[in-house]
């Protein structure tokens, strides 16, 4: 038979790995939201530069493993305008406008793919570019997941048209290019 002192370290041990037990569940559960979710993020890029213009393309991309609903973008009012150049009637800048208006939203994001707007350009015409050049502006996300689980993250866009992060990069040719 244990005695009184052998009956408390048994109920400590036992308690402790009880805690230990529960502390496991919560990692499990909050790991298991964390990777089983939509992740939904914007970036530009640019698929048409040349010479005379170059194009931008202002892509919201879900790369989590679960759909993502009711999409919105966010830009502060006063970031945009600092960092828009051609003048407020300009039909270009409208359609970027658009794209953090309150109405507009994307309905559903499947995972792995990927939404596109046009975004402005870039031009060495007498038409004044869209953006002032290596503007940045900060865009708030907010969504849900399928179960109406809310998510917002923040990520900075960098107004340049360049494959390159620092702004230079190798265009890879092939043997007879």
């Amino acid at each position: 038979m244990a005695t009184g002192e052998e009956a408390f370290i048994s109920l400590y041990i036992s308690a402790g790995a009880s805690l230990i037990a529960l502390l496991s569940l919560a990692f499990a559960v909050l790991s298991w939201r964390e990777s089983n979710r939509p992740i939904v993020t914007a970036f530009i890029r640019c698929p048409v530069s040349g010479d005379m213009a170059s194009a931008l393309e202002l892509v919201v991309s879900n790369s989590g493993n679960r759909p993502a609903v009711d999409i919105q973008l966010y830009v502060p009012n006063h970031e945009l305008k600092k960092a828009l150049q051609a003048p407020p009637e300009d039909r270009v800048r409208k359609s970027v406008e658009r794209c953090f208006s309150e109405e507009v939203f994307i309905p559903v994001l499947e995972p792995s793919k990927e939404v596109v707007n046009t975004f402005g350009k870039f031009t060495t015409d007498k038409e004044p570019d869209t953006w002032h050049y290596k503007s940045i502006i900060s865009v708030g996300i907010s969504y849900k997941g399928l179960s109406g689980r809310k998510y917002f993250n923040r990520n900075r866009l960098w107004i340049v048209c360049n494959k390159g992060f620092a702004l230079s990069y190798y265009e890879h040719r092939g043997p007879n290019k």
